[in-house]
């Protein structure tokens, strides 16, 4: 059993880093991008691509579409209305700036879950060594509890802000964009039970140190 669960731990720490290189590498080459992007946007004039998330109707919590269309069937239908819908607004630009802030939440999130990854596999690696209670574990799961709290905020806040200062500088015709606020519930929910086991995992440290001192 012992010897399933160390390659178990053995395939999963392969699979972190071969994330945690793509993903460093893909983080590295939009950095260098984003650095170089004014020298080329300057010399060239050539729009670029860029893209923002955008909320479907008025409201940014929970958006509202109103919809005019008749009834053709026997039933009496009224008030019509898209609700929450979204949406990715593509557009090409020349200003670097406007190419810097669509990219931001990538850079930002893409941050975010390298960190968590990195975190991950040390905690792996003390799993291997036969330590999973140790007291640096307990540590890097709160870390990651934090990170996923701090980013489900953060990420649709970051997003929010870059939709309305691309929506500022446009004006829509035919439909209503709102830049979208949609803090993930989910990963908050997963960032404080991660920060619940950690104080478990602390316990257990406790116990390992106070086994090996009785010993």
């Amino acid at each position: 059993m012992n010897g399933r669960r160390h390659i178990t731990a053995r395939v999963v720490k392969i699979w972190l880093d071969v994330l945690l290189v793509v993903g460093g590498v893909f983080w590295c080459l939009l950095l260098f991008w984003l650095i170089l992007s004014p020298l080329v946007l300057s010399d060239s004039n050539t729009p670029v691509d860029g893209a923002v998330q955008v909320a479907i109707g008025s409201g940014s919590v929970r958006p509202v579409l109103s919809v005019r269309a008749e009834a053709s069937g026997s039933a009496s239908i009224e008030s019509l209305r898209i609700v929450e819908g979204r949406g990715e607004l593509r557009f090409l630009t020349t200003s670097w700036w406007l190419h810097f802030v669509s990219a931001l939440r990538m850079l930002v999130g893409t941050f975010a879950v390298l960190f968590v990854i990195y975190m991950l596999r040390k905690i792996i690696v003390t799993v291997m060594e036969g330590h999973p209670f140790a007291a640096t574990n307990v540590r890097r799961m709160r870390w990651i509890g934090l990170i996923l709290m701090i980013g489900a905020v953060a990420i649709p806040t970051t997003e929010y802000s870059v939709a309305r200062l691309v929506l500022d500088q446009v004006t829509t015709e035919g439909i209503v964009l709102s830049p979208p606020f949609d803090p993930d519930v989910g990963v908050i929910l997963v960032g404080l039970l991660l920060l619940v086991l950690a104080t478990v995992f602390e316990y257990g440290s406790r116990l390992e140190s106070d086994q090996s001192l009785t010993i």
